[in-house]
């Protein structure tokens, strides 16, 4: 095939198996648009937009939604892995399959690949490189051995620190403290709660001091020091496109109001 091609499958991995799961227990069953919107509760553009154009250049369909030769191939377990494999060699150029050795153990140099030869984005490159690899497993065990669901983030506290040095006097807590909360600010914060709240009662009487408190942690300072906010997104390889615009939509209406 030429190696100009610009576009490859970018379903995934999550609605491959979904898709087959579907095809296996209805082979005879018809894979139009409202059909697989339904299945994969998504709507009908990001059918139109990756999964349709994914499935036709697998040829798992026929131009009525119906499962081809290869389509019955892919839904019987001993024929899953033939089914990928001309399903590798018919898109895939040479050069990808035989350069790239272990693509699972070399993804990078999959996803280099992909975005020197298509110029797309980030999240079409990722998208690309998890439908490649799924192809390149051959392995119908996949949807029950594979983790398919993003582990969840674990939130991190941010503690916003003055940089205006008090008086040891005027502190609420020692050195030796504040570096222990920086470690386990809840803990800490616990143990120190009585002698805070003495501290801060000789101090009520000082001058031009200002006791900050929010629902998180107190701060105290003269002045209101501003605050910074950095946001990371990890986007997962088999996200679609819709899920992306979603995620920046709402950052967008969250953070900028």
């Amino acid at each position: 095939m030429s190696n100009k091609q610009k576009s490859f499958p970018r379903i995934s991995p999550n609605y491959w198996w979904l898709l087959r799961n579907k095809a296996i227990e209805n082979p005879d069953d018809t894979f139009n648009v409202p059909v697989i919107a339904s299945l994969l509760n998504i709507k009908p553009p990001s059918v139109y937009s990756t999964v349709l154009p994914s499935l036709n250049q697998f040829e798992m369909i026929d131009k009525d939604g119906k499962l081809s030769e290869r389509g019955r191939k892919w839904i019987i377990d001993s024929e899953y892995k033939d089914a990928c494999v001309d399903i590798l060699e018919s898109i895939y150029p040479i050069e990808l399959l035989e350069d790239i050795k272990n693509p699972d153990k070399n993804r990078i140099a999959v996803e280099n690949w992909f975005e020197r030869k298509t110029g797309a984005n980030r999240a079409s490159v990722l998208q690309m490189t998890a439908a490649y690899l799924l192809l390149w497993n051959g392995n119908p065990d996949g949807a029950t051995t594979k983790k398919t669901f993003r582990t969840p983030v674990k939130r991190r506290r941010i503690i916003v620190v003055s940089s205006e040095k008090k008086p040891e006097s005027q502190k609420l807590f020692t050195p030796a403290e504040e570096a222990a909360a920086s470690v386990e600010p809840a803990v800490t914060a616990k143990r120190a709660y009585t002698k805070r709240q003495s501290k801060m009662t000789a101090l009520e009487a000082a001058p031009q001091q200002e006791i900050v408190q929010d629902a998180k942690h107190d701060v105290m300072h003269d002045t209101k020091p501003p605050v910074n906010i950095n946001v990371q997104i990890e986007i997962s390889a088999d996200t679609s496109t819709e899920q992306i615009e979603a995620v920046f939509s709402r950052m967008g209406k969250y953070l900028l109001g």
